[in-house]
């Protein structure tokens, strides 16, 4: 008997169908849904950074954002 694996792709028809049960489930429009494409083996530095700007290309404003010496 062949296992099957309960990991598969997103698709662009689940991920569509997705975002609009989770709107109607909450009541609120997405804002953006944006894949960030890291490798697992990332760093959490990595990561933070990749999803801070993500968000500032999406209008997102950071309060106490650290700056670079």
């Amino acid at each position: 008997m062949k296992k099957i694996s309960k990991v598969f792709p997103f698709s662009k028809f689940i991920e569509k169908k997705y975002i609009k049960s989770r709107e109607k489930e909450t009541g609120l429009k997405n804002i953006f849904f944006e894949k960030i494409d890291l490798s697992n083996d990332s760093s959490r530095e990595e990561r933070l950074k990749a999803l801070v700007e993500a968000l500032k290309r999406n209008g997102w404003k950071i309060k106490n954002e650290p700056k670079d010496d």
